[in-house]
C-alpha cells in the first residue's frame, strides 16, 4: 500500500532512511537540522516529494537507477548536485530516462539558507 508521509523536524541531527518504503507522497519540513535523507527505490508510479529546509545541512541520497526530476528553489542556500547523473534542463535537473521510466520521483526543494547536497 503506498503511503503519504509528512515529517517536521526542528533542531535535530539524524538520518531518514526511506529506501524500502513505498511512498506516493513525501513532505519534509526541516528547520535547523543536519540530516541525511535516503529516498525510496521507486519502481512503479510517481512519487511526489517536497522538501522545505531552513538553516539546515541536508544530504539527499537518490538510489541508483531511480529516475528523478529535481526542481530547486533556493535563495542563499549552498546547492551541490551530481551534474553527470542529473543534468540540468532549464529550471530542472533530470536523470536520463526519466520520461520513459516506469517509476520516478518528482522532487521539489525550497530553502533560503541551507546547505544541500544531492547524490
Amino acid at each position: 500500500i503506498p503511503l503519504d508521509l509528512t515529517v517536521k523536524a526542528g533542531a535535530s541531527q539524524g538520518q531518514l532512511n526511506l529506501t524500502n518504503l513505498r511512498l506516493s507522497q513525501l513532505r519534509l519540513d526541516i528547520g535547523g537540522s543536519k540530516a541525511t535523507i535516503n529516498l525510496p527505490r521507486v519502481t512503479s508510479g510517481t512519487m511526489e516529494a517536497q522538501i522545505k529546509a531552513g538553516a539546515a545541512d541536508l544530504t539527499i541520497v537518490i538510489p541508483p537507477g531511480v529516475a528523478v526530476q529535481i526542481k530547486p528553489d533556493i535563495g542563499l542556500a549552498s546547492f551541490t548536485i551530481d551534474d553527470a547523473r542529473f543534468p540540468r534542463t532549464g529550471d530542472y535537473y533530470v536523470s536520463p530516462g526519466y520520461a520513459s521510466a516506469g517509476g520516478r520521483i518528482n522532487l521539489e526543494i525550497s530553502s533560503g539558507l541551507a546547505k544541500i547536497e544531492i547524490k
